[in-house]
């Protein structure tokens, strides 16, 4: 069975015109039409690819034909080409403006009316799949921004318009930078433009600004569009929203650096803080100084008062220290009563009246509760060329706190911690 996409339909009155045509377009299947209200019939019911119409025929002629063809919803977009004897350019001009796309002269030169068929079907399938293509564009759930070679932008669909709160009118002719938020550095566009400039596609991630203000994360893909030439003449972005995809795996990051109890970071999301600071500091030189901690008393505290009061101990030590440290600083905990401060450029006598101040403020707070609260600490100072790796200075942090433990269970006459 033949698609209809393959159909041509011919309205002719005279028999030998329909045979010469049957002979020249073989490569199509051609339905045929004596008469004009035979051929709107037709037309309805088989929706051919083109309509080949002549223009004299009894009862309706082939201009009152086309006039209906284009006034119905059905067969309006059907190609319609005029077939006729004479050669007046005033009736040509006319059934153009019937909305018939080319004329056919009688007798038929075989080779003219086929190229004639084949280049308007052509023309025709070329037009559908623009519109298919359009109507998927307008449609789409995803943005898509078409820009020229300098990067100006052309072309927005709604769905980008819905999501930036800019209109094709307002930003034609702007380059996409209008959506930039200062996030990414200027690498990240210079990679970007390289890559597309070289016909290649780009697809990564861009953090971006709506009109409003508000910021969004969007997975792009940017491909070069190429003419018949092999140069490129245009840019398609396709974008989608990633903006709650982020949230959520922004959350799980959260939820994975953060001490569920005390909603300090936790010892993986601290050692890679230190980590960090000690390799700036040995590249760029400066200071940090680590204060390890250990709260005094507490498993006194869990066996005589309950667990929940040692819990109230821990989560009042770490509101202490919040609101001692300076905001540059970082807190950690290490273990159940074992918790660092990391100190950016500050020396061990401004650490150390930081740890004091923690301590008065445990002080005021036992007041409040029926057992003592007060901490051990130890603070360990690194340096540019200071030969100590991370653990290193743990641990010497660490010794320090553990001798303060010592003087401060001599001083209460303790044997544990």
């Amino acid at each position: 069975m033949i698609s209809k996409e393959r159909r041509v339909l011919v309205v002719d009155d005279e028999a030998r015109n329909r045979e010469k045509l049957v002979e020249i377009l073989d490569e199509w299947e051609l339905i045929m039409a004596k008469d004009g209200e035979k051929a709107l019939e037709v037309a309805k019911a088989e929706l051919p690819e083109l309509i080949l119409l002549d223009i004299k025929m009894p009862r309706i002629d082939g201009y009152e034909v086309c006039k209906r063809l284009k006034a119905s919803e059905t067969t309006k977009t059907i190609p319609v080409i005029f077939m006729t004897v004479d050669d007046d350019k005033e009736d040509e001009v006319y059934g153009l403006e019937l909305g018939a796309i080319d004329y056919i002269s009688k007798p038929f030169n075989s080779r003219l009316t086929k190229k004639k068929v084949k280049n308007h079907i052509q023309h025709q399938r070329a037009k559908k799949k623009l519109r298919r293509f359009s109507k998927v564009v307008e449609q789409s759930p995803i943005s898509i921004i078409i820009t020229d070679l300098a990067g100006r932008i052309e072309y927005v669909n709604p769905k980008f318009t819905e999501l930036t709160g800019y209109s094709l009118e307002e930003i034609k002719g702007k380059n996409p930078r209008i959506l930039k938020t200062g996030y990414h550095p200027d690498s990240h566009y210079e990679e970007l433009w390289k890559t597309i400039t070289s016909g290649k596609v780009w697809e990564g991630e861009l953090y971006n600004r709506k009109k409003d203000g508000n910021y969004y994360w969007e997975k792009v893909k940017i491909t070069p569009l190429f003419n018949q030439a092999d140069q490129i003449e245009a840019f398609i972005a396709i974008k989608e929203d990633i903006t709650e995809e982020k949230k959520k795996e922004s959350r799980l990051e959260y939820l994975a650096d953060i001490d569920k109890m005390t909603r300090v970071y936790n010892r993986r999301a601290g050692y890679e803080i230190l980590k960090d600071l000690k390799k700036r500091v040995d590249d760029e030189g400066g200071s940090l100084a680590i204060a390890f901690i250990d709260l005094n008393n507490l498993k006194l505290v869990n066996d005589h008062y309950g667990h929940n009061a040692g819990d109230e101990f821990i989560t009042t030590v770490v509101e202490a220290t919040k609101n001692s440290i300076r905001e540059e600083d970082t807190v950690a905990r290490f273990g159940g009563d074992e918790f660092i401060i990391i100190f950016e450029d500050i020396g061990v006598k401004d650490a150390q009246k930081i740890l004091e101040r923690i301590q008065d403020r445990l002080q005021e707070k036992e007041q409040e509760a029926s057992y003592q609260m007060s901490i051990s600490y130890g603070i360990e100072k690194y340096e540019q060329g200071k030969e100590m790796d991370l653990d290193q200075l743990i641990s010497a942090a660490d010794n320090k706190m553990y001798k303060f433990k010592e003087e401060y269970k001599k001083e209460h006459g303790l044997s544990n911690r």
